[in-house]
């Protein structure tokens, strides 16, 4: 396409050319205006949005870790800076980047990225408020299975939660990203897929568990040992129980 805009320019009349120059001239002013708009926008949102994805790898860190409190609060904190951040970005200063290429998906990944990751910080704060898991008890051998049936709908919330946004974060993946952008994708990506499968895990724990506990019939279970001195095909011999 160079070769034949080249070539074409080059045969066109000197008056052509002339409106030609000039016409480039004028659109890569507007571009160099909109890359420092965005630069501009960037500068002002860089605290909070740092801070905010900080702050949503501490709260996903934190629910791994089953800390629900410090995991409310933190992702409480980091779904505003993100939100701020986000409308910083999204500001009238950097609607031209919009239209200026690489620099767009850079530009479009941030904005979407902070939206939904704010969004998806301030379900799983509102979520998380409502699940204790200190009331998940064992009394005289018996757990208490009540307390963890009602655990299934709230966690479930939070599997769906954490689970759309490792989903957005997957999606944001570019070839056009710059460098310290992907970079902290790729981290947010990460951590977001090992809550999101932890999450997936405890849900359906929540889920499946009172029946696995006897809540509509009695229920027993063989534990066996294997012991690996002796292999079998699956992995021992099985000389306890």
């Amino acid at each position: 396409m160079g070769t034949i805009a080249i070539a074409g320019y080059a045969r066109r009349r000197k008056y052509v050319r002339k409106r030609i120059r000039w016409g480039a001239i004028g659109v890569v002013g507007l571009a160099v205006i909109a890359v420092v708009g965005l630069g501009v926008a960037a500068g002002n949102a860089r605290n909070t949005a740092r801070d905010g994805y900080l702050g949503l790898l501490d709260g996903l860190e934190y629910l791994q870790d089953g800390n629900v409190t410090d995991a409310s609060q933190v992702l409480t904190q980091a779904s505003e800076d993100l939100a701020d951040a986000e409308s910083t970005l999204d500001s009238p200063l950097t609607q031209m980047a919009r239209f200026v290429p690489g620099v767009a998906q850079n530009r479009n990944v941030a904005v979407d990225v902070l939206a939904d990751a704010a969004v998806a910080a301030d379900s799983a704060a509102t979520t998380l408020q409502f699940v204790n898991l200190d009331q998940l008890t064992v009394s005289n051998g018996v757990v208490d299975i009540g307390a963890l049936a009602a655990l299934e709908a709230p966690l479930s919330d939070l599997e769906e939660t954490v689970s759309a946004l490792s989903d957005t974060l997957n999606d944001a993946e570019s070839d056009w990203l710059v460098a310290p952008l992907q970079s902290r994708l790729e981290t947010g990506i990460r951590r977001a897929d090992q809550a999101a499968h932890q999450a997936r895990a405890i849900a359906a724990g929540a889920r499946i568990g009172p029946a696995l506990l006897g809540e509509d019939e009695p229920r027993r279970y063989l534990v066996a040992f294997v012991n690996n001195a002796e292999a079998r095909g699956t992995g021992g011999l099985m000389g306890n129980w």
